[in-house]
């Protein structure tokens, strides 16, 4: 049966990768069919995969037979609402025909130009959110890898450093793009959270569609130099006693010695969302009331978040993923909810003029693919709502500016 679903991963990456330029909420199968691969190939061919975090507890030799099936069903789910939602409100529509034509691919129409004003006003809204979510000194120095009384501005705080960290590529000046790109950088450094890697990947992107969809050979190589020194970082450094800003910078001194964590670290987005899920079926982790509950809009005071907390955490650092979460809940569920899912992205995204509030919708969604590898189904969940939010609140924009 596995190689049935090898064979099948393999034709959905293929198929995900064409359609991607056409379609960016495709990247979510994309991605997915390749952890999988990554995982698969790792796991019976080689010995990769296995170094994960808390490996002694779920990089046991499994067959992946039940990751797989639930990996399929979100993945159907989300394709079969990308392409309903594709052939029924957007090509049918002749205004927005006038935009994007079959034939067109989302990148072909991704030309834009932003007012200063909106990037450097996101710039600096983000580090004076820093201030309001963090204990700074934490950020400075720390014992240990939790930082203590984060507030509720925290989910701003992400929103607006999502949003800054791809703005600020459309700054002209090299230097002073640059060094605002670092400053953003400083509190997922410290922080040492795998936000880091995100982050810089969203920067990258953003220069990548600024200069025409193109990277010069020095700006790839130090992309990929940055993104191996956050893979590093981000879960190196996490076993340090003493973390925070500070101490990070002195710990990149011994940073050699934590070449030999590379593919742990890379492995934390990729094969541990994986052996975590398959870990997560096998034991039973999670059920209906608890997926209930996480879907439900309501703010959390409202809802018995810590039943979430009793069911749905493998250990004390790593709850359920989503799409096990959901599978758990019931397969039907799972390709429902996902299905929703693929059916009102691709709605939304191809209901939008390109443009800023585009851009920033579509790392938005890169971040809700990002948070379902290994954050329960909330996060994401929590993320989709504020997307559609996001969007009502665009088109009430656009009833009041109309030319």
């Amino acid at each position: 049966m596995i190689f049935i679903f090898i064979f099948i991963f393999i034709f959905i990456f293929i198929f995900s990768s064409f359609c991607f330029k056409k379609n960016v909420t495709y990247l979510f199968p994309l991605f997915f069919s390749f952890i999988f691969l990554y995982t698969y190939l790792g796991a019976n061919y080689f010995e990769y995969a296995y170094d994960i975090p808390f490996a002694d507890q779920m990089a046991y030799e499994i067959n992946l037979n039940g990751v797989g099936l639930a990996y399929l069903t979100a993945i159907f789910g989300f394709i079969f609402g990308i392409e309903l939602a594709k052939k029924n409100y957007v090509w049918g529509s002749s205004k927005r025909q006038k935009i994007v034509t079959k034939n067109s691919s989302f990148l072909d129409n991704f030309h834009m130009e932003i007012n200063k004003k909106y990037i450097y006003s996101s710039f600096f809204v983000s580090l004076i959110l820093v201030i309001f979510t963090f204990n700074v000194e934490q950020l400075i120095y720390r014992n240990g890898y939790i930082i203590e009384n984060v507030n509720k501005f925290l989910i701003l705080y992400k929103l607006s450093l999502i949003l800054a960290i791809f703005l600020i590529a459309y700054i002209e000046k090299k230097v002073i793009r640059n060094f605002c790109f670092f400053v953003l950088l400083i509190v997922p450094f410290s922080l040492n959270s795998r936000i880091f890697s995100l982050c810089i990947f969203l920067f990258y992107f953003g220069l990548y569609i600024k200069n025409g969809f193109k990277l010069n050979l020095k700006s790839k190589i130090i992309f990929i130099f940055l993104l191996l020194f956050s893979f590093l970082t981000s879960l190196g450094f996490r076993s340090n006693e003493m973390q925070g800003l500070i101490p990070n910078i002195m710990a990149l001194s011994q940073l050699g010695s934590y070449f030999d964590i590379f593919f742990k670290s890379f492995n934390y987005v990729s094969s541990f969302s994986v052996f975590a899920s398959q870990y997560a079926i096998d034991y039973g982790y999670s059920d209906m009331k608890a997926f209930y509950i996480s879907i439900n809009p309501l703010p959390s005071s409202f809802l018995d978040i810590d039943y979430i907390y009793n069911t749905a955490w493998l250990n004390a650092y790593a709850p359920t993923p989503a799409i096990a979460m959901s599978y758990n809940a019931g397969p039907l569920f799972c390709f429902i909810y996902y299905f929703l899912c693929g059916f009102i992205f691709t709605y939304i995204f191809k209901k939008m003029n390109f443009g800023l509030f585009y851009s920033f919708m579509v790392c938005l969604f890169v971040y809700y693919v990002f948070l379902n590898t290994q954050y329960i189904i909330r996060e994401g969940t929590r993320l989709f709502y504020y997307f559609i939010l996001l969007y009502f609140l665009y088109k009430f924009y656009l009833s009041f500016n109309k030319p």
